[in-house]
């Protein structure tokens, strides 16, 4: 009589010893089964990696593709929206900051810049969507020539020339040109730069980080800008603006740029002026390398394509020739600044 209730004490502790040793197998199985981290090898049992951070099935969609994409592009974590921040409030601290050894917190100047690019075509394609603005790269459509090499008023040989060249490199480069554009910016800004406050920079690296960060903030303020004014503009006259005023660029550009030397080298004016010179002069000789290269293929394309272009027979020469003068006349700033660099190295 006594021995139900013990018999049936036995059986809950044996239900109880399985339903143990069924989890105890399910950890020791989970355990078997840690994932070996694809990134650096750790063995692991829990969903992202104690090492390095991998997550244990990471996923591969187009919607995480895409998204990952944004996210690491202005990712708070990678520093981009301080950068900007800080480059916009606080311009001449956080570029000392940087110049101090401090990483944390800011992007990295060579991500800042393409950012920037990205950012700014994106904007650019925004506005050409809605109708406020033109898209800067179709030059064809703008450019007063019949898409057959005539002249579309039978005479400008030379703007023929030229506007069948930039229709080349929008048809190359499309885009890329940006991207060029603001490396270019940066390089020139940052050789600038390190020749007028060496005394400060001990190291070109310095100054092409300071030059990428100015490039990349320029194009932002400038896009900035562009959103604001271009639908005012359109709104006002009826027509999409083709491009952003180059007067409100170079205020940009020059302003900007002395007001973030003068707060990271000043006090003083002189470093704000030095600053501003800078920025000037290398915005100068951007536009002088482009014109050079346009000019360049221009000539190109007169010399091997005379008949398309409705060059005359033995014009070929006179318009190469005139391109030519017009690309020494372009040269001279650059030359310029390298009769200073020779002088300042040779000295």
């Amino acid at each position: 009589m006594s021995s139900g209730p013990s018999e049936q004490h036995r059986q809950e502790e044996s239900a109880s010893e399985k339903r143990a040793s069924g989890a105890h197998e399910t950890a020791t199985e989970g355990l078997t089964r840690a994932t070996e981290c694809p990134s650096c090898g750790t063995p692991f049992a829990s969903d992202y990696c104690p090492s390095c951070g991998q997550a244990a099935d990471p996923p591969i969609s187009a919607t995480a593709v895409v998204g990952g994409f944004f996210r690491e592009l202005v990712d708070i974590e990678n520093g981009f929206w301080p950068t900007l921040v800080g480059l916009t409030l606080r311009p001449g601290n956080t570029l000392r900051r940087y110049l101090e050894g401090a990483r944390a917190g800011l992007a990295s100047p060579g991500r800042y810049l393409l950012a920037s690019v990205i950012i700014g075509i994106g904007a650019n394609r925004l506005l050409t969507w809605t109708g406020t603005g033109k898209d800067p790269f179709n030059v064809g459509a703008s450019s007063g020539t019949t898409g057959e090499g005539d002249p579309a008023d039978g005479g400008d040989l030379l703007a023929e020339a030229l506007f069948t060249a930039l229709g080349q490199w929008e048809q190359f480069l499309g885009a890329q040109i940006w991207t060029l554009a603001a490396l270019l910016t940066a390089v020139l800004l940052a050789a600038l730069l390190f020749r007028l406050f060496g005394e400060r920079l001990s190291q070109a690296g310095e100054a092409l980080a300071l030059g990428a960060f100015l490039s990349g903030h320029l194009e932002l303020l400038d896009q900035g800008a562009r959103l604001l004014y271009s639908p005012a503009a359109f709104f006002w006259t009826g027509q999409p603006l083709k491009t952003p005023s180059f007067f409100l660029t170079v205020v940009i550009q020059v302003g900007f740029v002395g007001f973030a030397a003068h707060r990271c080298f000043g006090p003083g004016w002189r470093p704000g002026l030095k600053g501003a010179f800078a920025a000037g002069f290398a915005l100068i000789e951007a536009m002088a390398i482009s014109f050079i290269f346009l000019l360049g293929h221009a000539g190109w394309l007169v010399l091997v394509r005379p008949g398309r272009l409705g060059v005359p027979e033995g014009g070929p020469e006179i318009v190469v020739s005139v391109l030519a003068g017009m690309g020494i006349l372009c040269a001279v700033p650059l030359l310029l600044h390298a009769g200073v660099e020779a002088y300042y190295r040779l000295r």
